[in-house]
């Protein structure tokens, strides 16, 4: 059975930082199911819910989770038959709780690691709602514009940086910047990417591409033909298209791929980066060289320590506003 919360709009207005809470940021909009709810059911609610994240709970408390690379795993685990499973045979026991006294900084903290969201519980360990990345992005600046424009901006009211000097001199990179700054300019797209991921191609099966998720630990594969991207598959197209009917395991990963891939340069600037996760509204971009051949794979999770807690906050603000529009 699957329970749907209800929206609350003043909860969630001004979605800022400093000193706010997750009660007063989490959404309540989200979805659960129990642990006997059968695998299409669960895959249909992670299909029409915009929430990366399914709760499987025992009278309101959460007893795990189901996000898209569950149930690709699951596919995995099983040769591609997800017949006759439920909620229990695919979840997540270890559901990521986080208090809804906790700060929002704990949670953008935790969100690192966590698998698409955190569900959020009272002190009786009750599920109240959920904490995607979406919630914990900061509120819109004083200044407005061009995210580019603002990094240049920022950095033009920075205190000298160490490396700063007349002959123009680069000594050993530091490791932090200064507070003005969103990014650490030391550092490029290569310094920072998953290198040489594991790939398949579009003829390949999606039970192939469901085996790489589970056995690399990854949520996306990038789909390859002659070395150069031509798509790239996520754990979550695969769990869509479990809910679409007749499931995906007879299906090619050119079935289910997204052609219009986003790529960057292994020599750009996190800077450029940014600028790009914001553009394209996506969590990944794909690098690749100037002959086109692919390099890595460089998910916005991959910046968190080397941009500044307002430089994650662009991109994760671009990437929920591009998937809304």
């Amino acid at each position: 059975m699957i329970t749907e919360g209800r929206r609350d709009p003043a909860a969630r207005a001004g979605l800022s930082g400093g000193g706010r809470t997750v009660a007063e940021l989490m959404r309540t909009d989200f979805r659960s199911c129990n642990a006997s709810t059968p695998i299409p059911e669960v895959a249909a609610a992670l299909l029409q819910s915009r929430c990366p994240v399914l709760a499987v709970t025992r009278a309101q408390v959460p007893i795990g989770i189901v996000t898209g690379r569950g149930l690709a795993s699951a596919l995995a685990d099983r040769g591609g038959d997800l017949s006759g499973l439920t909620a229990a045979d695919v979840m997540a026991e270890d559901a990521p709780t986080i208090p809804m006294n906790a700060s929002a900084e704990e949670a953008a903290g935790r969100l690192a690691g966590a698998d698409g969201g955190l569900l959020a519980v009272d002190e009786d360990g009750l599920l109240k709602g959920v904490v995607t990345p979406e919630e914990v992005r900061p509120a819109p600046g004083p200044r407005a514009g061009d995210p580019a424009a603002e990094i240049k901006a920022s950095k033009s009211q920075a205190q000298p940086h160490p490396w700063d000097s007349p002959a123009g001199a680069h000594p050993e990179p530091v490791p932090l910047v200064t507070p003005a700054d969103m990014v650490n300019p030391m550092l490029a797209v290569a310094d920072v990417m998953m290198a040489s991921p594991r790939t398949c191609s579009p003829e390949s099966t999606v039970l192939e591409a469901v085996l790489i998720f589970r056995d690399a630990g990854c949520g996306a594969v990038p789909v390859t033909e002659g070395g150069k991207p031509v798509g790239i598959l996520t754990d979550r197209d695969v769990a869509l298209a479990s809910a679409r009917g007749g499931g995906p395991v007879g299906a090619t990963v050119g079935d289910l791929m997204t052609r219009d891939v986003a790529s960057i340069a292994p020599d750009a600037t996190l800077a450029d980066a940014i600028v790009a996760f914001r553009a394209r509204g996506v969590r990944r971009l794909l690098v690749v060289h100037g002959e086109g051949v692919l390099a890595g794979i460089l998910s916005w999770a991959d910046l968190i320590g080397h941009v500044s807690e307002r430089g994650l906050g662009h991109v994760v603000a671009g990437i929920e506003s591009r998937r809304g529009a």
